[in-house]
């Protein structure tokens, strides 16, 4: 999906329903919630000009059990704004007794 920048992607991830914050892990936030994060960025150019901006968007959701409700409940959110993605791992975090499942998605900013 296209963004104007990755300011305009956050301003919809936050739109989700969900808490949502930017690579922080706080024990003291109450789950449901997400952490998402740039994990890998990649320059399209032509003629010497950049064009574009690929990315890989990390979205981690944390919920205080296994909880199929918000997991579905986002992934049909992410679906119905036409974001992309996989979702390669789920874990269980005992050390803070958090499931943990995360999302991939691939995004383009026309930065």
């Amino acid at each position: 999906m296209f963004f104007k920048n990755y300011d305009e992607f956050v301003e919809l991830i936050k739109s989700c329903g969900i808490k949502c914050v930017e690579a922080d892990y706080n024990k003291s936030t109450p789950a449901p919630y997400l952490v998402y994060f740039k994990d890998e960025e990649t320059g399209i150019y032509a003629d010497g000009e950049l064009l574009w901006k690929n990315a890989k968007i990390i979205i981690e959701l944390y919920t205080a059990k296994d909880d199929h409700a918000s997991e579905t409940k986002f992934e049909k959110w992410m679906s119905e704004n036409g974001l992309g993605w996989k979702k390669p791992n789920r874990a269980w975090d005992t050390t803070n007794k958090l499931c943990v499942s995360y999302y991939n998605l691939g995004v383009t900013f026309d930065e």
